[in-house]
């Protein structure tokens, strides 16, 4: 999900009926931006749903969890269209959603059927959620993803 405008379009597609797209069994997974301020009541929509989709034999879902890389487009659209602003309107409130997120997400009973993918390149947002993830038992429940460059190189298989 790159823009605001296609947030209710992408879940809405990824939450469809699996029955008739007959993808209930894969894994999937979404991307979702801390920087919008929709992006809770959306984490929790797909809590929920992933929920319902495990009680009926489906897989848990992964949802990729990053702060946000479209905010200078998001401005231009804004402006461009003479729209509200869609992000939060500051890096610190865009931060505290982040960790809100996080300590949502990283609760036993929301994660158990999520994976969730932290992603970023700031080390103390990957150590609180370590930390926050330790302490609420849940560690084999969290992928930490950083950009190609920032973590360990790739191993390349000859």
């Amino acid at each position: 999900m790159e823009e605001y405008k296609d947030l209710d379009l992408t879940i809405q597609v990824f939450t469809s009926d699996p029955r008739k797209t007959g993808i209930q069994k894969p894994t999937a997974g979404i991307v979702l931006q801390a920087y919008l301020p929709d992006f809770f009541p959306a984490m929790k929509k797909l809590q929920e749903w992933s929920t319902r989709r495990v009680a009926t034999g489906g897989a848990p879902i992964k949802v990729r969890l990053v702060k946000g890389a479209n905010l200078p487009m998001e401005k231009v659209d804004a402006e461009i269209h003479g729209w509200p602003l869609a992000t939060w309107g500051s890096k610190e409130e865009t931060d505290a959603q982040y960790k809100r997120i996080l300590d949502f997400a990283l609760d036993p009973e929301h994660i158990k059927n999520i994976r969730l993918g932290v992603a970023g390149h700031n080390l103390f947002d990957i150590g609180y959620a370590w930390l926050l993830a330790g302490k609420n038992d849940v560690r084999g429940h969290i992928d930490f993803e950083m950009l190609l460059g920032m973590g360990h190189p790739p191993r390349l298989r000859r």
